[in-house]
């Protein structure tokens, strides 16, 4: 993180006498649709200093099986897409986020829920399948009842409601703040996803701000 250190030094006298992990919660590589693999990332995460990577590719568990997948250097999940059916306007468009420490229990929550058509083995790709937010909030339980984390990432870039709340799906869950990814010059999305954030705090709800770069070359510590 040599481009950060002063952000690195202010947060390590934050935590003083603790250490922190630096790293982020959004990545691809080529088990999916990214273009570098595992062990090119461990090298590149190893040149920035970053302690872990949350890989998600896309529509598949594989990645999480791979040889070269490290426990605590990666996190693996997945991320898929999905509408939102019962929203206005066609605004329930997003993509997100669920991760997990072990890939067993992903698989298990992917064949609990048929829409993903998913045929449980760890090669099968499966679908995005659109919900009802009742349905889709049921997900994020299962999510959460599992022992995993769910995330609702570049929010402000797909989903275009004016309702903070239609963000938020269950409490401890997080919404990804700061977002790198073709990011502007004045860091536009990641402002109108701070602004949601704190709008979501404000309605007394409970989430978890996350960092993600959505990566999908070789790591980066920009987020």
């Amino acid at each position: 993180m040599k481009a950060f250190k002063k952000d690195v030094a202010l947060i390590d006298a934050h935590y003083e006498g603790r250490k922190p992990f630096y790293g982020e919660l959004h990545d691809h590589t080529s088990c999916g649709d990214g273009k570098n693999t595992l062990a090119q990332w461990k090298t590149g995460m190893e040149a920035l200093g970053m302690d872990f990577a949350t890989i998600v590719d896309h529509r598949q568990v594989e990645h999480m099986y791979h040889r070269d997948f490290i426990d605590g250097m990666f996190l693996g999940g997945t991320e898929p897409g999905t509408w939102i059916t019962d929203m206005p306007d066609d605004t329930g468009r997003m993509h997100y986020n669920m991760i997990f420490a072990d890939p067993e229990p992903l698989k298990e929550l992917l064949l609990e829920f048929p829409e993903y058509k998913f045929g449980g083995n760890i090669t099968d790709r499966f679908k995005y399948p659109r919900f009802t937010r009742e349905r889709f909030t049921r997900l994020v339980q299962t999510v959460l009842a599992k022992g995993g984390f769910f995330v609702h990432p570049h929010p402000t870039s797909l989903m275009a409601s004016d309702n903070p709340v239609d963000y938020w799906f269950a409490d401890g869950t997080g919404l990804e703040v700061i977002y790198a990814y073709h990011e502007t010059r004045d860091g536009e999305r990641t402002r109108k996803n701070y602004k949601l954030w704190t709008d979501l705090l404000a309605a007394g709800k409970r989430v978890f701000a996350t960092s993600g770069c959505d990566e999908h070359h070789m790591p980066s510590d920009k987020a």
